[in-house]
């Protein structure tokens, strides 16, 4: 009977949900406000190395999209990425 167990799988999901989230209030306590953030202070190092990623990632998007775009006459070789190889 798969059509009646459906029934009652949104009920359990919420009912997990509902349990998970009293479980972590039991065990950890929630801070009164959020840790303050100073502009001053430098940059972490993972924090600085991941917006570098990011802003690469970006980058490489952009221009991809770049390389897509047919030229002015309608000629999308130019643009083409297959020259680009390297082989």
């Amino acid at each position: 009977m798969p059509n009646a167990r459906a029934r009652f799988e949104p009920v359990a999901w919420w009912f997990t949900r509902q349990r998970i989230g009293r479980s972590l209030r039991e065990r950890y306590q929630a801070p009164e406000q959020l840790p303050q953030y100073d502009v001053a202070e430098p940059i972490p190092d993972r924090l600085a190395e991941l917006l570098k990623q990011l802003a690469q990632l970006e980058l490489l998007k952009e221009l991809t999209q770049l390389m897509d775009e047919p030229d002015s006459k309608g000629d999308k070789s130019k643009g083409s990425r297959a020259g680009l190889s390297g082989t």
